[in-house]
């Protein structure tokens, strides 16, 4: 059994045995799981409108994306999905603040870290960061780093 960590919410997926009573919510949450992975592939490469994150979630253009922590055995933990949410959960400013460029983000070696960065156009700020950290080969660890730019003030 997998558990998801997305926020402040809980998810469950069960990838072995899945009691048929349980086999049609779990098959939602898989569905609900690539939904969100399909979505934030097709918005790789684009510059968007940038709303600002909260709470593992961020919202670019019209899509608010979840990123969802698998915890593994407690002392590890990785990337484990994305899921699109309604914005309604969340404070996102209504006015965007920024564009910004997803791109896939590899460490300098690629079992160093994988992921994602959110970058703005203007001044490649990195914005957002999140994925997996395996700079520690035994203790990998998840990845949701929001970095807002020093006021100027």
């Amino acid at each position: 059994m997998s558990r998801y960590s997305g926020g402040t919410n809980n998810y469950i997926v069960l990838d072995d045995f899945v009691h048929e009573k349980e086999s049609n919510d779990v098959g939602i949450i898989r569905n609900l799981i690539q939904f969100g992975y399909d979505c934030l592939k097709s918005i790789i490469g684009q510059e968007l409108d940038f709303y600002g994150a909260e709470s593992q979630a961020f919202k670019v253009g019209d899509q608010v994306i979840e990123v969802l922590e698998d915890p593994d055995d407690g002392y590890r933990s990785h990337l484990g999905g994305y899921l699109v949410k309604d914005e309604r959960d969340y404070n996102f400013y209504t006015v965007p603040f920024a564009k910004v460029r997803l791109e896939i983000y590899e460490g300098t070696n690629s079992d160093q870290a994988h992921g994602y960065r959110l970058y703005d156009v203007d001044d490649n700020h990195v914005w957002l960061e999140f994925g997996t950290d395996y700079n520690d080969d035994y203790y990998p660890s998840f990845v949701f780093s929001y970095t807002p730019k020093e006021s100027k003030v």
